[in-house]
């Protein structure tokens, strides 16, 4: 019997993953996402759960016919000024056995769209006025039931699951239009982070999150505050690498009472999502992909001019020299 059993999981557990590989490589081979091109649908066509998990609802790789409103082609490029951003993050799609995928979902003011990944391409969006419907089905996870079709096969219906019961309830309570519990003011990115530790010490996947007015960190998506900074308090954002920023502040703020703070994305295109962010924040001059510092923004004018008397010698060393970027502003 032991052995009958063996040979039966096994054989699933295979047949499982040979479904997983080949969703997998068809999900690297996308180049564009698709977008719902059909007119609305005069009659709203309802279906069961059952028949969401039933249906083969895959993310079909077609052209984009449709012209995307710029909070949705821009999403990960350029924050949109008319269209805030509300809630954003990963849910799975449930489908079935060997159907489900995660993607990336972004909420605005306007408009309910979903992507391959954070900082991939757009797959299909709504605009939140054709939202009919939200019913939390579970903990962790809730109906989606729109008026207009919505994703690739041209259902009314979405069965989304959370990463968390918190996460759940936050984007339920996102999509039904109450006030969100991030920090005040407006929200420009937030997702999970690798905060990165000195050596001898764990790193820790965290959810971060920053507005117009703090730059704050939780234990998990819906989870506690472990650290915030006050934007005024920011001195500079930094690139490190391909994938990290450095975020260094006047004054402590994390738990341990650092004030700076070293964060890894998933990928390039998201480290550019968030220093773009902090670009449009900050200013230029406080948010840069590079280390070296441009003169002070305050620099005197050129009425305001002074004599001294004397020489002064600077000697550089090493290879690369920066010229007066290493002189103070007044001895220019």
């Amino acid at each position: 019997f032991f052995f009958f059993f063996f040979c039966f999981m096994s054989a699933l557990l295979n047949y499982s993953g040979l479904i997983d590989r080949k969703q997998l490589e068809a999900d690297q081979h996308h180049k564009h996402g698709h977008l719902d091109d059909s007119q609305p649908s005069k009659e709203v066509v309802s279906f069961s759960t059952k028949d969401i998990l039933n249906n083969n609802n895959d993310d079909c790789d077609t052209k984009m016919n449709n012209s995307l409103p710029d909070s949705i082609a821009y999403a990960m490029t350029s924050p949109s000024e008319d269209d805030h951003l509300v809630c954003e993050g990963h849910l799975k799609k449930i489908r079935g056995f060997g159907q489900n995928r995660r993607r990336w979902f972004r909420l605005t003011e306007k408009y309910l769209a979903y992507f391959y990944d954070d900082g991939g391409k757009a797959i299909a969006f709504i605009e939140v006025a054709n939202i009919s419907k939200i019913e939390r089905i579970s903990p962790y996870r809730f109906l989606v039931t729109t008026s207009t079709p919505f994703g690739a096969t041209g259902h009314s219906e979405m069965l989304l699951e959370g990463r968390s019961e918190e996460a759940t309830s936050r984007w339920f309570s996102a999509l039904q239009g109450e006030e969100a519990e991030h920090d005040p003011g407006r929200l420009y990115a937030e997702g999970y982070l690798t905060k990165l530790q000195p050596f001898g010490s764990f790193s820790r996947l965290r959810w971060f999150t920053v507005t117009d007015q703090y730059f704050t960190y939780y234990t998990t998506e819906g989870g506690e505050v472990m650290g915030s900074c006050p934007i005024s308090s920011v001195k500079d954002v930094i690139s490190k690498g391909s994938y990290s920023f450095v975020l260094t502040a006047t004054a402590p703020f994390t738990r341990t009472g650092s004030s700076c703070v070293t964060c890894k994305c998933n990928s390039e295109a998201v480290r550019d999502k968030w220093l773009l962010c902090f670009t449009v924040i900050l200013g230029p001059s406080k948010a840069r992909a590079h280390s070296y510092r441009p003169l002070h923004e305050s620099s005197r004018t050129l009425t305001d001019h002074f004599a001294i008397a004397g020489t002064k010698t600077f000697e550089y060393k090493g290879t690369n020299s920066e010229g007066n970027r290493f002189i103070d502003d007044n001895e220019l």
